[in-house]
């Protein structure tokens, strides 16, 4: 009998440790989101600016060059795109698609979106200054994530792992 309460306890105190990790784990995907991102509209200014490919191409290129998270906003959007979608409406579509199972918060959507109205409407100096813009600001939001996880990480998983001895004490 003892031994079963012991097992159970531990049970539910990894159960709260558990909880407390998975609360936590967008604030440590988050960052490297944002720097792939930050990877994805520098490889985009390439492919546009100097490369002079055509803008459906160049956010296939994109989409299939990032990792999954990331590259999806980029393939997303070339695809639609590629539908006959106007560049605004792909760009807002593929970022509004992403968003959900994404770790961004509202002012990351905000910054990603910014472009819609402006990609693919002017000349390439334009399009270089507006992606700059996009990745010193995602820059920034990185820093500032970067400085949440750092902070609010270990209190998440010291919260469910307080949460989880709580239960045991309770019932024990």
């Amino acid at each position: 009998m003892v031994l079963l309460r012991v097992v159970g306890a531990a049970m539910v105190f990894l159960a709260g440790y558990s909880s407390g990790r998975v609360l936590s784990a967008s604030l440590r995907r988050r960052p490297g989101e944002l720097r792939d991102l930050q990877a994805g509209f520098g490889l985009l200014d390439t492919e546009v600016c100097h490369g002079l490919t055509p803008l459906p191409e160049a956010l296939a290129r994109v989409g299939r060059a990032l990792p999954a998270p990331g590259g999806r906003v980029f393939g997303e959007a070339g695809r639609l795109l590629e539908s006959g979608t106007p560049v605004s409406e792909a760009w807002i579509g593929a970022v509004e698609a992403f968003y959900p199972s994404s770790a961004w918060t509202g002012e990351d959507r905000e910054a990603v979106a910014s472009l819609a109205p402006v990609l693919g409407r002017s000349g390439r100096e334009d399009q270089h200054r507006h992606l700059l813009l996009v990745r010193e600001r995602l820059a920034r939001q990185e820093a500032e994530a970067r400085a949440q996880r750092d902070r609010y990480e270990r209190l998440w998983s010291y919260l469910g792992a307080l949460a989880g001895v709580g239960v045991v004490l309770v019932f024990l």
